[in-house]
């Protein structure tokens, strides 16, 4: 099969690789090329019936043109009631509705590998076709890095399944369940449960939640006070860092040990207010880690650190995400190789380009050089504009 050339190529179209795509777009006599289902990580990942935490203004998708924004997509969709807390089977229809007006004329067709190979990078896809790209753009998010501890990874999915992998709860009606973590995915996940039917139990290896009620009230405080300025439009970050957050350029001029302080404090975000009706005094046990996790007649039975034991039908992981790029699945071996590496994060420079000339990553891929907006929506703007920016020039050039 004949081997097609292109200057381009996204991997991934979710915000951050339609957002790109839109910016890419606009320059002239650029050969573009998009692989990947609109949203994808968002349908299959997340629950159907998942309300999100970013705020009106931080969930806008970035483009260079006017008539993307979410204000725009409900003014044409007729959608006038939609409001805060957003829903993501609607985030999922404005993605895919700005997918369309912006152009982005994603392939579905899934991308199998990329490694070197002549003058740029080799994408080689699903039915066998390969594409030479003088640059590959990685904005698969976080799905390939689902954290599973090491105690639970030898149990069947029917026994123990991540957070990720769980789009409905009805399943687990009347059935045992238990949850681990105390971050917003376990305790989002046992509300669903419950409100599911489940009779379902929370274990948390610390000896608190990083979950606190209260999100809307705090935004209502802030507003009525005027005290917007001490935050930045994502929202991220506690009050005065979320501004220095929002400046990705100047933060990854700090240095890596300040950097991780304040990615860490920045992304222990508690969950929405929303959720606290759904737990209804589910109840949540602090300090009790799992030191041992088995299948027995049809269950699954943890020993705790403690020495007692739980047995439970079924164990839900609200465990989060590990980023380490040598996961990525279509990442090549000799790639991985000469892959500048932090933690597992590649090192970028200005450009969001890695220590592999022409190899870029979006997303939270990007989070160690330029800080924790780049996990969020809100921070396609900046990702999409640096990389639009280096490509511009480095065409001009040539």
């Amino acid at each position: 099969m004949q081997m097609e050339n292109c200057d381009v190529v996204i991997v991934g179209a979710g915000p951050y690789g339609l957002s790109a795509a839109a910016y890419l777009r606009r320059i002239e006599g650029l050969d573009l090329r998009v692989f990947g289902q609109p949203m994808c990580f968002w349908e299959r990942c997340m629950p159907q019936d998942m309300l999100l935490r970013s705020h009106w203004d931080a969930t806008h998708i970035a483009a260079p043109q006017q008539g993307l924004t979410l204000n725009e997509y409900v003014s044409s969709s007729g959608n006038a009631g939609l409001a805060e807390p957003i829903p993501n089977s609607e985030f999922i229809r404005y993605g895919r509705w700005f997918h369309d007006r912006a152009g982005a004329n994603a392939d579905f067709r899934k991308v199998m590998r990329v490694e070197e190979g002549g003058a740029g990078l080799q994408v080689a896809l699903e039915d066998g076709e390969t594409v030479l790209s003088k640059r590959v753009l990685v904005a698969t998010g976080i799905e390939s890095y689902a954290y599973k501890p090491e105690t639970f990874r030898q149990l069947p999915r029917q026994l123990a399944s991540h957070s990720s992998e769980l789009r409905s709860f009805t399943t687990f009606k009347d059935k045992e369940v238990i949850v681990i973590g105390g971050g917003q995915s376990a305790l989002e996940s046992a509300a669903f449960l419950h409100q599911a039917g489940a009779q379902v139990e929370i274990f948390v290896r610390g000896q608190s939640a990083c979950a606190r009620p209260g999100f809307a009230p705090l935004r209502r405080f802030i507003d009525a006070k005027r005290l917007k300025f001490l935050y930045g439009r994502g929202g991220v970050g506690a009050a005065g860092i979320s501004r220095l957050i929002q400046q990705p350029h100047l933060y990854a001029r700090f240095s890596a040990q300040f950097r991780t302080k304040w990615d860490r404090k920045s992304t222990k975000l508690g969950f929405s207010y929303r959720l606290v009706p759904g737990m209804n005094g589910t109840p949540i046990r602090y300090g009790h880690a799992v030191q041992r996790a088995a299948a027995r007649n049809g269950r699954v039975v943890l020993r705790l650190t403690d020495g007692s034991e739980r047995a439970a039908d079924h164990v839900v992981l609200g465990t989060g995400y590990c980023l380490d790029i040598s996961r990525t699945p279509f990442l090549c071996s000799s790639l991985l190789d000469r892959l500048a590496l932090a933690g597992g994060y590649p090192v970028l420079d200005s450009g969001l380009e890695s220590s592999v000339p022409g190899l870029h990553f979006l997303g939270a891929a990007a989070a160690y050089n330029f800080g924790p907006l780049l996990r969020f929506v809100a921070g396609t703007q900046f990702a999409s504009s640096a990389v639009a920016l280096r490509i511009s020039r480095v065409k001009r050039v040539h």
